[in-house]
């Protein structure tokens, strides 16, 4: 968004009034964010691309309940958020590829041992993320995988700060229970630091 650009809150208004022209600029703003949190919660490309456009049917239809409180960009995250976790529950389904960014040592990247660790690490955080609570798993997503800070996602959850720095220490500890024993046989000295921070999804 330029200088010159309206903010969120006036394209709102003008939205409110049946300016579909502002609509549709909101649209174009915001729609690589949900995209990208979509994807990061669905891990499907198609399935990311028909969630944005649900939610932003949803959106246009629900308008007028938006009350400023939060940012606009926020607000649609939390729509998103709780539209995929109604997918997710719909279809019963749970698919998080993630892979952990570390230099195995003597093990070649191209080789075959690499890529059964790789598999096998794959395997069991898709086991651990799958036996997390929605609130904890959707904190780790939200975080992990999408970037938001602290403060976003309390906002998108709608609970304290602290809160989600709790469920996020909960969602960690999981994972780093769950890569034990991959991390150890790679000697890799600093699980803690590892489990929180070097979790980072498949591109």
């Amino acid at each position: 968004m330029t200088s010159m650009d309206p903010p969120d809150a006036e394209l709102v208004e003008k939205v409110k009034q049946g300016d579909r022209h502002a609509f549709r600029r909101l649209v174009e703003r915001h729609r690589d964010r949900i995209h990208r949190v979509a994807l990061g919660m669905l891990r499907n490309p198609d399935d990311a691309m028909d969630v944005v456009q649900e939610v932003f049917i949803r959106v246009h239809g629900r308008i007028q309940e938006f009350k400023g409180e939060s940012a606009f960009g926020t607000w649609l995250v939390r729509v998103t958020v709780n539209y995929c976790i109604d997918r997710q529950r719909r279809q019963k389904t749970w698919d998080a590829r993630f892979v952990i960014d570390n230099e195995w040592e003597g093990v070649s990247e191209d080789g075959p041992e690499h890529k059964l660790m790789n598999a096998q690490m794959g395997e069991a955080l898709r086991r651990a993320l799958s036996e997390l609570g929605e609130e904890h798993r959707t904190a780790i997503m939200l975080r992990e995988v999408n970037g938001l800070a602290y403060e976003e996602i309390a906002e998108v959850m709608g609970c304290p700060k602290g809160t989600v720095m709790s469920r996020l220490h909960h969602a960690r500890k999981k994972l780093q229970l769950a890569l034990r024993p991959f991390l150890e046989e790679a000697g890799e000295r600093d699980l803690a630091g590892r489990a929180g921070e070097g979790v980072r999804r498949r591109e």
